[in-house]
């Protein structure tokens, strides 16, 4: 039974490489064909229930870029870079979850990271992502994607190629609360900031100086 599933995950890996290994090769024309290949697949999911729900609008214009992946997860679009936006976010009861994006004249597309994203490499954490929603392209839509409580989520919305950029607004419905942010409510400082100390500081760390001088002098009279 290992050894089977041994093999299985060996040839798994085998063609994900070599599906990387042919897109990272393709022409632009060729990249173009077959991402619009993958726009006419449809999701298989049913929309799932919404007790909860939240919407935030923000803008890729000027963002940061990346290569993004494809829908699967499985290899880097040759149509980039993009610029992108990611939000962090959280929820608070597992199970299915609908992640819906409506974007502002530009053709968009959204990813789902855990626990975190990185840029310089689109396929490191990649859970699930949309091309075009039901609405078609300007749309996207990811329907019934289980997600688990405690765990950080990361929405990325990025475009489909290389000057695909706009506003957008982000829905993400579920089953409970869904909270963006970082989990514990905030992120470490990403630039470490120096020691700095008070300029009445100074004048407390002198008389602190001279106070263990006179305790130190103190206890070398008691000895002698």
């Amino acid at each position: 039974m290992k050894l089977k599933m041994t093999l299985a995950l060996a040839i798994a890996a085998a063609m994900s490489g070599a599906l990387f290994a042919q897109t990272a090769t393709m022409t632009r024309e060729e990249a173009l064909a077959y991402e619009i290949s993958l726009k006419n697949t449809p999701q298989a999911n049913a929309p799932a229930q919404v007790l909860a729900s939240v919407s935030y609008s923000d803008t890729t214009v000027g963002g940061p870029e990346t290569n993004r992946n494809f829908a699967d997860c499985s290899g880097i679009s040759g149509l980039g870079p993009v610029t992108y936006h990611a939000q962090l976010f959280h929820v608070g009861t597992t199970g299915a979850h609908n992640i819906s994006s409506i974007q502002d004249g530009f053709d968009g597309y959204i990813h789902i990271y855990s626990p975190s994203f990185d840029p310089a490499d689109a396929m490191i954490n990649c859970v699930i992502g949309d091309d075009d929603g039901d609405g078609g392209i300007g749309t996207s839509d990811i329907d019934a994607v289980v997600l688990t409580a405690g765990v950080q989520y990361v929405l990325v919305t990025e475009g489909f190629e290389n000057g695909e950029e706009g506003t957008f607004t982000n829905t993400i419905d579920g089953p409970g609360a869904v909270t963006l942010g970082a989990l514990g409510g905030g992120l470490p400082d990403p630039v470490p900031q120096p020691n700095v100390i008070p300029a009445n500081g100074v004048k407390t760390l002198g008389l602190m100086a001279v106070l263990l001088s006179l305790v130190g002098f103190a206890v070398l009279r008691r000895r002698g």
